[in-house]
């Protein structure tokens, strides 16, 4: 999975595909030309705004009660980007506030070169139970 802004600015596109597949078809491709977010009408370029920020949700529909998840998972996100930067932020995590929400655990680094940033997220009941990895890879 990739998440590209095109080099004058003004589209971004998302590109995901099956790992180690060589056929394109197995690649699904979407551009975004403008931002569109559904409540006004008055962002026309993605240059309207000057900051991008990269995040992740995880999401279970229906919730009821516990048993809703997993016993428990990890996320692993890695983000590089073309040139270093200073804009690597630690990941952070709002949860339901709900009874029976699971804990998460976040770790952040970024390398030496200040071009890839990896974050692990655990997420788990204290109970503890089986893990299920989820990966996602982004350039920015």
């Amino acid at each position: 999975t990739s998440f590209e802004l095109s080099p004058d600015g003004e589209r971004w596109t998302l590109r995901m595909a099956v790992v180690g597949a060589e056929s394109p078809s197995r690649e699904s491709v979407v551009t975004a030309p403008q931002p569109f977010l559904g409540l006004l009408n008055t962002t026309r370029s993605w240059k309207d705004y000057n900051e991008t920020m990269v995040g992740a949700c995880w999401e279970n529909a229906n919730m009821k009660n516990r048993s809703s998840f997993p016993p428990g998972w990890n996320f692993k996100f890695t983000g590089a980007a073309a040139e270093p930067g200073a804009w690597w932020r630690n990941w952070t995590s709002s949860q339901p506030h709900c009874t029976w929400e699971p804990h998460v655990n976040i770790s952040s680094a970024v390398s030496a070169d200040g071009r890839i940033q990896v974050s692990d997220w655990k997420i788990f009941f204290p109970a503890g139970g089986d893990d299920d990895d989820v990966e996602v890879v982004v350039v920015v």
